[in-house]
């Protein structure tokens, strides 16, 4: 008899173990995918929030409204995956976690700041803002 992690197909009598540990059985095992952005949060009113937390598996880019963009892929521990569009503040931050990490993002909302217009000219402008932890 197969373990909870394996699983016997009878027509060709192969044993499959899984990768990664999960059963290979007939429930879902890999969970619902979700994504993320700081744009839509912003929009629905949301600061505040946790935006994802789990293992850190992949960064990646995808084609985004403004060009190239980072996309993080994290694994929840009830197994879903949440993609996480980055933006300037985060990416800062994720660049100083490492795959494999266990991570939280907070969304903190719109921040103003201070800055020069292409002329030269000070000029107030708001960035989206967040705060990454990692695991101990």
């Amino acid at each position: 008899m197969a373990e909870n992690n394996e699983t016997q197909t009878t027509a060709q009598a192969r044993t499959f173990k899984s990768v990664n540990g999960k059963s290979l059985g007939g429930e879902q095992t890999q969970g619902n995918i979700s994504f993320v952005n700081a744009s839509r949060l912003f929009k629905e009113g949301k600061e505040n929030v946790i935006m994802a937390e789990g293992v850190l598996e992949k960064v990646g880019t995808s084609e985004g409204k403004f060009g190239e963009k980072t996309q993080y892929s994290i694994r929840a521990e009830n197994g879903d995956l949440i993609m996480v569009d980055g933006f300037g503040g985060l990416d800062k931050q994720m660049a100083k976690v490492n795959i494999g990490q266990y991570v939280q993002i907070t969304y903190l909302g719109k921040r103003s700041f201070d800055t020069k217009d292409a002329k030269g000219k000070k000029v107030t402008a708001q960035a989206h803002a967040c705060v990454v932890g990692v695991a101990e």
